[in-house]
């Protein structure tokens, strides 16, 4: 198993989403593409095409193109769009030979200049599922108060995915940068794929611990 494939693997684990074969795109259809294009995609833009290209958790808030959909715009390979059509997401044809290169946002806007985000390809796929999974791609989701102390536990018992998120196994929480300042509650976002375990946070975040000190 390749690095990229074990790392997109691994997060659909976290997010307790089963991949089958049907889920990813054929290579035969991503060389065709390539060929079209003129354009060899980096390595882990392919592996997760190959691995996830056609699951349906893709198309949230931040929309993953089809293989047949994505395109060049000035020099930039665009792959993704944000659903309300504000945004779309690339990497800069210059660095289209990187294994896992940088991505740009702003692209292909009349209103937004192309601007670079601290994160590499790999990464910022795997946040746009958590994005999804926090934003109503899971059925239970909500934001709570929570005490700096539960804060502290979270980052302690949780796996930190990054970028904000942290996971054990089909159960999500986002901590937005914004509460890392010194405040006496924390606003935090949850999501479960089972009701009980989103009950089961609900009051171990809000409830149970909430007056811990």
């Amino acid at each position: 198993m390749s690095f990229f494939e074990n790392k997109y693997k691994e997060a659909f684990k976290q997010l307790n989403l089963q991949l089958s074969e049907k889920d990813g795109v054929e290579e035969y259809y991503i060389g065709i593409q390539e060929q079209l294009m003129d354009i060899q995609f980096p390595r882990a833009l392919r592996q997760y095409y190959l691995i996830a290209g056609r699951h349906g958790f893709n198309t949230g808030q931040n929309q993953l193109l089809s293989v047949n959909e994505l395109y060049t715009w000035k020099n930039y390979l665009v792959f993704m769009k944000e659903s309300n059509g504000m945004e779309n997401w690339g990497i800069q044809l210059e660095q289209i030979k990187d294994i896992d290169p940088p991505i740009y946002a702003g692209l292909d806007s009349i209103s937004i200049d192309p601007y670079i985000q601290d994160v590499c390809c790999s990464d910022f796929l795997i946040f746009t599922l958590f994005s999804h999974a926090i934003t109503g791609g899971f059925e239970h989701h909500e934001e709570v108060y929570i005490k700096p102390s539960v804060l502290q536990k979270i980052k302690e018992d949780w796996k930190n995915i990054g970028g904000g998120f942290y996971s054990s196994i089909g159960k999500i929480v986002f901590i937005s940068n914004e509460n890392f300042k010194n405040e006496e509650d924390v606003l935090i976002a949850i999501a479960g794929t089972k009701e009980k375990d989103f009950i089961e946070m609900m009051w171990d975040f809000s409830a149970k611990l909430h007056y811990e000190t």
